[in-house]
């Protein structure tokens, strides 16, 4: 199975709390790998813990720049219904917390999250870049999470196809995604179109089903 279109699954964030909810906009199958980013304001406690009343998440990496940006992930166990909520809680009763989701397809089940990257700064054009390392397959998905405020024109790495852009508490929460197949590092260079803007990028390359897996999934399916 090749890796799938992402699927944007909402937002959400609280202005002052010790969790958020983001309700999904669509059915999350058992297998599909499900990422959140979330962004944790300067100063709170990171977060604890996200369930989804199905799934547990897993912390994948953690970047602090002014703002605490976290990519947490699960590999669904069974079928989560548009509508359910996934649900970001924080020991901090008075967090500012933001965050995004989607969904995947023909991502590993054991251990997706391959080595990502990082960066943040300050300015205009094009000076806003992060390379990932030597991926560990061909077969990946690199979704580039950036955030910046509002007031700033953000234009998109011409390699990258932009998948959500939600406003959240007056921090646009960019998710971007390109699907490779090859084990060559992966540069994001998005650029800003206004003075003095902040910005923050996370990379996060996800594994594609290795062919064994693939085979695996086909023999369940046929037995089903």
């Amino acid at each position: 199975m090749p890796i799938g279109t992402p699927v944007d699954l909402g937002f959400g964030g609280v202005l002052t709390g010790s969790s958020f909810t983001i309700t999904t906009t669509d059915n999350i199958a058992t297998g599909d790998l499900v990422p959140v980013m979330v962004v944790v304001g300067s100063g709170h406690s990171p977060v604890s813990s996200i369930t989804d009343g199905t799934n547990s998440y897993v912390l994948d990496g953690t970047f602090v720049p002014s703002n605490d940006m976290e990519v947490w992930d699960a590999i669904s166990s069974g079928l989560v219904p548009a509508g359910s909520g996934i649900v970001v809680n924080n020991p901090d009763a008075a967090a500012t917390m933001v965050g995004t989701a989607c969904h995947v397809t023909g991502i590993a089940q054991v251990s997706p999250y391959d080595s990502g990257g990082a960066a943040t700064g300050n300015g205009t054009g094009t000076n806003a870049s992060v390379t990932t390392g030597t991926l560990a397959q061909a077969s990946e998905i690199i979704l580039a999470y950036t955030i910046f405020p509002a007031t700033s024109t953000f234009t998109e790495d011409p390699n990258f196809t932009t998948l959500s852009q939600p406003n959240a508490l007056g921090l646009v929460l960019s998710t971007s995604y390109l699907i490779v197949s090859s084990t060559a590092p992966v540069t994001y260079a998005p650029s800003f179109n206004a003075p003095t803007t902040n910005w923050a990028i996370f990379l996060a390359p996800f594994k594609g089903l290795a062919p064994s897996d693939t085979f695996a999934n086909s023999q369940m399916l046929l037995v089903m």
